[in-house]
């Protein structure tokens, strides 16, 4: 009996020191990373914490109303009652307005607790041909504006090929992947200095191919981006997302067509491609350039095609809604003959041998682009291109049967 009750003491004094070893490890939550899916035609988000699971407006905690990324960090060390938190997120439009419904309120302690990187956010897609040039992209870190990518090559033992730096959460690449390889990206926050403030971020692999049937050559309205927040790195904006054919994106925002047929040797040549998608001339338009420049431009290109065995497929000038443009982060005054400027390139596209019309689906007869399907009057948003998406395929299995 006397060796049972000594053996119960000793069992009950190792429980005891055991869970109070538990409870002073337990982990203090000082922030928390909150993520999830980007909604189509969010412009932002409203965030909500909740005192508890009860969803009343009593019950709030604290809000944030203009989150621009598809996540957030908070911090939570002044909160020693953080672990009974919830939070609840609302897609809004630009005007603030609600596109759907709040989200079910969820455990604070389901997302990520103390993190110590960032959180790549960027869909390049791990066994699709990326876009040529990739914008990287990440939830930011509490406290932390500047940050530094890293970029490297796995064929070649992991080779370094550049260090990219950023005061922002995206970065859009400047140099264009025209070598066929799988490679990989990493971020990390450092300080005004550049001396490193958080560990890296884990790798996100992204795949270049050898040699493609169809390439498509363009602005931002092919490279990606929408609803004004939205990079290219997600591919909701990006129409070759849309076609049930393989497209290798060769978009560049920004550009001019003056830049497309620049930038041909180097960015189109390298992948031979059978047919090239050539669609430009919104920035064109947008920067008062004479519609003879735009369409002599269009016409090189084609020229330039022609010498490479290449079959040139234009797509039309997407339009403008010049009633919106007011939103775009780079506001636009365009010019009084908007639509005939914009009419008279497209009418030369349309005389070409391979011509696809994507803007009638796209707007009226004023030529302006309907305000439901763009958010900044000037770039398409998901809707519109998954309409342009959808067109494009159906034109090119349609003119062109034999290559599938």
């Amino acid at each position: 009996m006397i060796k049972k009750a000594l053996f119960l003491i000793l069992l009950l004094q190792f429980v005891f020191i055991n869970v109070n070893h538990a409870q002073g490890t337990e982990e203090k939550i000082n922030k928390v990373r909150l993520s999830w899916e980007i909604s189509p035609r969010a412009v932002y988000y409203q965030v909500v914490i909740l005192k508890s699971e009860l969803d009343t407006p009593e019950n709030i905690e604290v809000v944030f109303n203009k989150v621009f990324n598809n996540g957030i960090e908070i911090g939570l060390s002044h909160k020693p009652d953080a672990k009974n938190l919830y939070y609840k997120v609302c897609p809004l439009n630009y005007d603030g307005m609600p596109i759907e419904k709040f989200s079910k309120p969820r455990p604070i302690v389901s997302g990520e607790i103390n993190t110590t990187s960032p959180k790549p956010i960027a869909l390049l897609g791990k066994d699709e041909d990326a876009p040529l040039y990739p914008v990287y992209s990440w939830i930011p870190m509490l406290g932390e504006k500047n940050y530094e990518v890293e970029v490297y090559r796995k064929r070649e033992k992991n080779q370094l090929i550049h260090i990219l730096r950023t005061n922002s959460n995206s970065l859009y690449e400047k140099a264009g992947f025209t070598y066929p390889d799988t490679y990989f990206w990493r971020v990390r926050a450092i300080s005004l200095t550049g001396k490193p403030t958080s560990d890296w971020s884990e790798n996100t692999t992204f795949i270049v191919k050898k040699g493609v049937k169809i390439a498509a050559l363009g602005d931002s309205i092919t490279h990606g981006g929408g609803a004004i927040s939205v990079p290219p790195s997600s591919p909701i904006y990006r129409y070759e997302a849309y076609a049930d054919i393989e497209i290798k994106n060769l978009g560049r925002s920004g550009d001019k067509t003056e830049d497309m047929l620049n930038r041909f040797e180097k960015d189109v040549l390298p992948f031979h491609p059978q047919i090239l998608l050539i669609m430009g001339g919104v920035n064109d338009i947008r920067e008062g350039i004479s519609p003879t420049v735009t369409i002599n431009n269009l016409a090189a290109i084609k020229n330039m095609c022609a010498k490479n065995g290449i079959i040139p497929v234009f797509v039309t000038t997407t339009p403008i809604n010049p009633d919106l443009t007011w939103r775009s982060l780079t506001r636009t005054d365009l010019p009084d003959d908007y639509a005939r400027i914009l009419r008279t390139i497209n009418n030369w596209i349309m005389n070409q041998q391979y011509a696809i019309d994507v803007t009638s689906s796209l707007c009226g007869d004023n030529l302006y682009l309907y305000a439901g399907l763009t958010t900044d009057g000037i770039h398409p948003d998901h809707i519109a291109k998954e309409r342009m998406g959808k067109i494009i395929a159906e034109y090119i299995k349609k003119t062109f049967p034999n290559m599938y």
